[in-house]
């Protein structure tokens, strides 16, 4: 598991973690691993052959990825509100959707400022983050689903993920990237799934005023790269 653990400690070094700034995907993620046999051997397994690539792919440990194909990842934004005060905008999803993918190609501007620990690491990736056009019947559709609920608040449990619990059933994991936008307990920012978790808890979940750079996003965290480290 020493993958696992160096994510880790790269999501909670990437973050000035804080009871205010909190990311709660190491915690939800070995709670996760903990109570699923299936998961923990389908994430070893995956962990195992990702160590294996390079050497099956016959490319060292460090090949660059500027000559691979630009990997394209539909997005749909599942926006939870109790109040209309929950309810982002289009033009706030939007900005966090420019910043997803100016930071995943290298384009974000404060580039230069990356620390030079981590700048031999950085690199245009080739994965960019569109929301989705068709939905899974096929049928038009913005990539954003508005949901009024019940519920308050939300806290770290995946509940936001289940019309059956208030929330906001996922699409299909396989050829979407799901995003939970919702109002969670103030002293979480976010958390996210790691590869092989369960298909319909697939995705990231974000409080919804970190989300993005303008409208209801708040002024401490409104760069939009609480979305980008999840």
């Amino acid at each position: 598991m020493k993958f696992f653990v160096f994510m880790v400690a790269l999501c909670c070094n990437f973050l000035f973690v804080n009871a205010q700034r909190n990311c709660g995907t190491g915690q939800y993620w070995q709670s996760q691993l903990d109570s699923d046999p299936a998961l923990r051997t389908r994430y070893s397994l995956i962990e195992h052959a990702v160590k294996l690539r390079p050497q099956i792919s016959g490319k060292k440990q460090d090949a660059g990825v500027a000559d691979l194909p630009v990997i394209t990842i539909p997005v749909v934004i599942h926006v939870l509100y109790n109040t209309q005060e929950q309810n982002i905008s289009d033009a706030q999803i939007q900005s966090q959707i420019g910043v997803l993918n100016k930071d995943f190609r290298k384009q974000n501007e404060d580039a230069p400022q990356i620390p030079a620990i981590f700048a031999p690491f950085a690199a245009d990736r080739r994965v960019q983050f569109p929301l989705a056009k068709p939905d899974p019947e096929g049928r038009p559709t913005t990539g954003i689903i508005r949901k009024k609920t019940d519920r308050a608040s939300w806290q770290q449990d995946d509940k936001m993920k289940f019309s059956a619990s208030g929330g906001n059933d996922a699409w299909d994991s396989r050829y979407y990237l799901n995003i939970w936008v919702c109002n969670l307990t103030k002293s979480l920012l976010g958390y996210s799934t790691f590869p092989g978790a369960a298909p319909e808890k697939d995705g990231v979940v974000i409080r919804m005023d970190l989300f993005g750079t303008t409208g209801k996003a708040g002024s401490a965290y409104n760069k939009g790269r609480t979305n980008t480290h999840e």
